[in-house]
Parts: structure tokens; C-alpha cells; sequence
């Protein structure tokens, strides 16, 4: 049996397609004739919810790019030290940066709230 999932707003979504309430909608005219032959039924949407291992996953992902979108900082310091250049950025900055990031998984509501740290002084 076919199941068209209505959506809170009364819209439905059938195979990923979202289907207006209205009389004049051929899909629409379509599953209430499905419905109404006994071939289909209309069953509450529910939106599917993630794993918490899963959204520890995707946090991680989240968390090693914020990483590596600092990468170049820490190279840009080596470079100037080797050149004697001046510095432009605070290593010890970069470094309690990245460290708190690294850490997120260790705050008290890790995986479903993170407080993202911001690169102080950058």
C-alpha cells in the first residue's frame, strides 16, 4: 500500500515531492482517488531524527574544517619565522583556538549544542 505523508501544514510529501492541499492538483487528484480505492493511505509526516552518533559524526566534520580553515595561519607563521618576517598573527592565539575546538566534544551538551569558540584577536 502506497503511504502519502501530510506535512503539519496540510501540504503532502509524495517520493520527495511536496504536493499542495488543493482540489486542482492533478498529483492531488491522483492520491485521493489512490486513497479512496483502497490503494494508498495518508499518514502523518514525521520528520526523521538523527542518530546521536551521527550528529556527533557530523559535528566532528564541522569541527575538523574550522580546523583546517586555520591551517594556513599557522604555515604563514612558520614562513615569517623562517624569513624574519614580522609576525601578523599570535601563535598562542591560533593555538587556544584550535585546542578549543579540538575540546568540543567535551562540552556538557556535546552533540546536540555546541558552543562554537571564536578566534579571539583574528
Amino acid at each position: 500500500m502506497n503511504k502519502y505523508h501530510q506535512q503539519s501544514d496540510g501540504s503532502y510529501l509524495i517520493d520527495g515531492m511536496t504536493i499542495p492541499n488543493c482540489s486542482g492538483n492533478r498529483h492531488h487528484q491522483q492520491m485521493i482517488e489512490e486513497v479512496d480505492g483502497g490503494i494508498a493511505e495518508i499518514v502523518p509526516y514525521v520528520e526523521p531524527s538523527i542518530s546521536d552518533v551521527d550528529l556527533a559524526i557530523n559535528v566532528r566534520a564541522d569541527r575538523d574544517a574550522r580546523i583546517e580553515s586555520v591551517q594556513w595561519r599557522f604555515e604563514r607563521y612558520a614562513r615569517h619565522a623562517r624569513l624574519g618576517l614580522d609576525q601578523i598573527d599570535d601563535l598562542s592565539l591560533l593555538d587556544s583556538h584550535v585546542q578549543a575546538l579540538a575540546d568540543i566534544s567535551q562540552q556538557s551538551n556535546f552533540p546536540h549544542e555546541i558552543d562554537w569558540p571564536e578566534l579571539q584577536g583574528g
